[in-house]
């Protein structure tokens, strides 16, 4: 099942990866607002699957990152947590942890999301026959075809836990400096690291620094 999951989210990151890792800073007018976004998916591995997986990760998290500023100013980053699995009794735990090398710092969520639905998937298999038979002429052959055709449709139970969270604006610099960063979640009891590689972290600080500079433009 775990598999069916990964196959899904690979899908997924293919048809989006033009938009993976790229800040992108709009100003829309008509709202008077300015915002920066950006997108990942995070490979994760879990407490309960070491030694036996298949892969180098167990699990692929989506996250989203978006800040706004208008006559608000926020003062904080949305962190919007994503997990798509086969169906299960577990969820996304409520409580993340941010890990900076040996320092951490824990965030709740302000927000759950949930949705179950069927993932269908149909197979197609197709089988020729040929049958020779023999005509008027003798040494002529007429050959004739015949195709059969079979298809299977399948459906799977899916299910997406999104959990939401506000990082402050006191922690900011920390991530446009952010080396050796990991996030520790939970589904269930079970115990998962969600890991960023070079180019994921420096993107990340890419995003904090220009919302940094967002902020201080705006005094």
């Amino acid at each position: 099942m775990k598999k069916l999951s990964t196959c899904f989210l690979l899908i997924f990151i293919i048809t989006s990866c033009s938009s993976l890792n790229k800040v992108i800073v709009n100003d829309d007018t008509y709202k008077n607002q300015k915002n920066v976004k950006m997108s990942q998916a995070l490979y994760a591995k879990s407490d309960d699957q070491a030694g036996i997986r298949l892969t180098s990760y167990d699990y692929i998290f989506n996250v989203k990152y978006s800040y706004f500023m208008d006559s608000t100013n926020e003062e904080w980053v949305k962190l919007e947590l994503k997990l798509t699995t086969p169906v299960r009794p577990e969820i996304l735990d409520t409580i993340i942890y941010f890990v900076f090398g040996d320092s951490d710092f824990k965030l709740h969520s302000v927000k759950t999301y949930a949705n179950n639905y069927n993932l269908s998937s149909t197979t197609t298999e197709s089988s020729t026959s040929e049958v020779v038979k023999k005509g008027e002429n003798k040494n002529s052959e007429n050959k004739e075809v015949t195709t059969s055709t079979t298809t299977t449709t399948s459906s799977s139970p899916y299910q997406t836990i999104q959990q939401t969270f506000l990082i402050p604006e006191n922690l900011f610099p920390k991530f446009a400096t952010a080396y050796k960063l990991k996030i520790r979640a939970y589904i269930g009891d079970e115990g998962v690291n969600i890991r960023y590689k070079n180019n994921e972290q420096e993107a990340l600080r890419k995003f904090f620094n220009k919302v940094i500079v967002l902020k201080q433009a705006a005094g």
